[in-house]
């Protein structure tokens, strides 16, 4: 598989390895590069990773998501932030990650925001936030369509970036139909999606 990894090289050419952010890009490159976090990883085996754990699956549900929220979640959860918040209340909390999809996510984002557990930002605080090595999730809902139907949304992380912030150029990290470091426009386009939003997650507490 080829992983689009310039931006992470680049990273460390500029910055080094003790910049505040090199932890948070060290984290999504190894999350982008999983087997089991690329296009065509076979979805039967989120059951399997479920009963891996020692969990049931819901009755009557089929785990429903996608690989950029596998990443999404990990990588905020890694970095020792909490991602709950972010996936299916509805379900148990140690499963709820594999019944969470790319509109899920981010409503769930714009919940937890309105009762107050995460905070959402703008995009240069995001900017801001990244380059200090604190995981943002920046998340869009698909766009209403025919028969008020919602098309497929979307997830990501923002990552750290050695050039100057631009509006709507900001770096992402992410899977999905591409796996790599992207810009935020390249991936999230607005005929498509809604408005990418940037929410920060809370530490885990000790």
């Amino acid at each position: 598989m080829q992983i689009n990894n310039v931006h992470a090289v680049n990273f460390f050419m500029k910055k080094g390895e003790l910049d505040p952010g090199a932890k948070l890009i060290e984290t999504l490159l190894n999350e982008i590069n999983k087997p089991e976090h690329y296009p065509g990883y076979p979805r039967y085996n989120t059951l399997k990773s479920i009963r891996k754990m020692g969990l049931s699956p819901t009755p009557g549900m089929e785990p429903d998501t996608t690989w950029c929220i596998y990443v999404a979640f990990y990588v905020i959860e890694k970095m020792g932030f909490d991602a709950r918040p972010f996936t299916d209340q509805a379900q148990p909390e140690e499963i709820a990650i594999f019944y969470t999809d790319g509109n899920e996510m981010p409503q769930c984002a714009i919940d937890a925001t309105k009762k107050g557990i995460v905070k959402e930002v703008t995009e240069k605080e995001a900017y801001d936030l990244a380059n200090i090595g604190i995981p943002v999730l920046c998340a869009s809902r698909g766009k209403m369509g025919a028969n008020n139907i919602r098309g497929t949304g979307h997830v990501a992380i923002v990552a750290p970036d050695y050039n100057s912030y631009m509006p709507s150029r900001i770096m992402i990290g992410q899977a999905g139909g591409s796996n790599g470091f992207f810009s935020v426009n390249e991936q999230f386009p607005l005929n498509l999606v809604e408005a990418p939003r940037y929410f920060v997650p809370n530490k885990h507490k000790a």
